[in-house]
């Protein structure tokens, strides 16, 4: 059996826990009974799960890369480009891998809390393919 942990300590704003408190004082609500970090992962389809999102997250990428307009900029568009090009396989990452840390965090977190934690996943991969692929893009034209 899986062992519970309970939250003594806000990890946005590190002031304690209140006693019997659901809500921080900067609005964090704490879980209870989370799984601890250390405990094996789920892998049931997780193989197929992996494949389809990566799936999704290249054929975002040709599409960004094919509907974003080439650009010809007078200083380019390499900086852009290129923080594009590197957050996008982050976000495909974080939904690929399912990382807790990641679709944890408090703008994510309001994503698995109105369509679950699967289609946020699916959301992210497609949100981090079509980054990848318009900073291609920026990239190849500037």
């Amino acid at each position: 059996m899986a062992q519970l942990t309970v939250e003594t300590v806000c990890p946005e704003c590190h002031t304690p826990r209140p006693s019997g408190a659901q809500r921080c004082v900067c609005n964090y609500t704490f879980e209870y009974g989370a799984p601890s970090f250390d405990q094996p992962r789920r892998a049931a389809g997780s193989s197929r799960v992996r494949l389809a999102l990566l799936g999704i997250a290249g054929l975002a990428a040709a599409a960004a890369f094919a509907f974003v307009p080439s650009i010809d900029a007078p200083q380019g568009l390499t900086l852009p480009g290129l923080v594009l090009a590197l957050a996008g396989p982050f976000a495909v990452s974080g939904a690929v891998f399912d990382w807790n840390w990641f679709m944890n965090h408090r703008k994510a977190r309001r994503f698995v809390w109105l369509i679950g934690r699967p289609a946020t996943r699916f959301f992210y991969a497609l949100l981090g393919g079509g980054l990848t692929g318009a900073g291609i893009r920026f990239l190849v034209s500037g």
